[in-house]
């Protein structure tokens, strides 16, 4: 087995609706911590003027009179990794949260598909960037060593499981998630490092620690099995995303809609299914809401084409009230196969082709509307003249 964790340090942030001029100032995610207030993560700017994680609300603004802070958003942070982890489906399907700290994906049985270990991480790795996250990705044999590499070191590199020994021994305590009466017990035993608490004698850190401190060594090291729940796609999708400031022209919805198009894909690979027809809702703050019907030609799940068709769309939409949420649905689905490769391959094959003529006739009535590009059909009539008819390939 080898998994791929992708660990989201400023999560926090991320998650929340704030427009980019926001970002841009100095910014901090706060969480209440046995009654007080302290800055749980900070951007690049506030911690270049001094904000550090741990620190107390009030020194923190004493330090940077102009930061900007918001309370942590919990429930936000689970929506946003709920659909993250649907758009990772577009990978795998053995896609695993890993409470609150990022993602799970299995990911031995598809590198094949994706033409080795380093392609496939440069797509997932564009494709979060994309999504507005800053990740820190790292592979093992085991979750439980790729989740705490990605934390700690973070290089985006696949460690073997010949490796696994040396690349986890020298890593901090703190990724055995002890108390701080445990921690303070093992330093002053001068425990610093993995490798020191793994070669202390068993019986006694059991005795001392607990049996949990022990399975967790065992699970990093991979002597011991780690289970992962992994995340079961909806039987239909309907996905809502909070824009961070009302937005007047469509055409300024289109990257917002890129990140339900990317969750829809991902929701659609689970279920081994593509969709025919796609509905944005486009919601105003006076309760209006204005809708856009994205047809294909051919079930798919081509998060590209979706992005291209709802572009075609928007560039023709003019919207009755700034739009401050979106939802996205899927209307039609249905059972779309894989497809198979040749083994010799000259060019591009047939369902390619037709893949390809299907998404240019859904790119053409997206632009210049259903009835505009017709197919011809056969009538039952003797004079040729009278023998065919013209009629709409989709509905709109």
């Amino acid at each position: 087995m080898l998994w791929l964790a992708i660990h989201l340090p400023a999560l926090a942030l991320e998650a929340l609706p704030l427009d980019e001029a926001t970002r841009q100032q100095p910014l901090a995610v706060v969480e209440l911590q046995q009654g007080r207030r302290q800055v749980q993560v900070a951007n690049t700017q506030a911690r270049q003027a001094g904000v550090l994680a741990g620190m107390n609300l009030a020194m923190a603004l004493g330090i940077c009179p102009g930061l900007l802070w918001q309370l942590r958003q919990a429930e936000t942070e689970a929506a946003v990794l709920q659909q993250t982890a649907l758009w990772a489906m577009a990978f795998t399907p053995s896609v695993s949260i890993a409470a609150g700290q990022g993602l799970l994906l299995e990911v031995a049985g598809c590198l094949r598909y994706f033409g080795g270990f380093e392609l496939l991480l440069q797509r997932v790795q564009q494709g979060l960037l994309a999504l507005g996250f800053q990740p820190r990705l790292a592979a093992a044999p085991n979750p439980a060593a790729a989740m705490l590499l990605a934390q700690e070191i973070g290089h985006g590199g696949c460690v073997a499981e010949a490796q696994l020994l040396a690349a986890l021994d020298t890593l901090p305590l703190h990724g055995l998630r002890l108390s701080p009466r445990q921690l303070d017990w093992l330093q002053g035993l001068g425990v610093r490092q993995l490798g020191d608490c793994r070669r202390l004698p068993r019986a006694g850190l059991s005795q001392r620690l607990g049996p949990d401190c022990l399975l967790q060594l065992d699970r990093l090291y991979g002597l011991q099995p780690d289970p992962r729940p992994l995340v079961v796609p909806p039987m239909t999708f309907c996905q809502s995303l909070a824009l961070p400031y009302p937005v007047e022209q469509a055409e300024a919805l289109l990257f917002a809609g890129r990140r339900l198009c990317e969750s829809a894909a991902g929701f659609l690979a689970g279920h081994g299914a593509g969709a025919r027809l796609l509905q944005l809702g486009m919601d105003a703050r006076n309760g209006q809401r204005q809708t856009l019907q994205i047809g294909m030609l051919t079930p798919s799940r081509n998060a590209e084409q979706f992005v291209a068709l709802l572009r075609e769309h928007l560039q023709h939409t003019r919207l009755q009230a700034a739009v401050e949420s979106l939802q996205l649905s899927v209307l039609e689905l249905e059972p779309l196969a894989g497809q198979d490769q040749q083994l010799w391959q000259q060019g591009p094959s047939a369902a390619a082709s037709r893949d390809a003529l299907a998404q240019l006739v859904s790119r053409l009535q997206a632009r210049l509307g259903g009835d505009a590009v017709q197919r011809i059909g056969c009538v039952a009539e003797h004079r040729p003249e009278k023998a065919w008819v013209s009629a709409t390939l989709m509905a709109p």
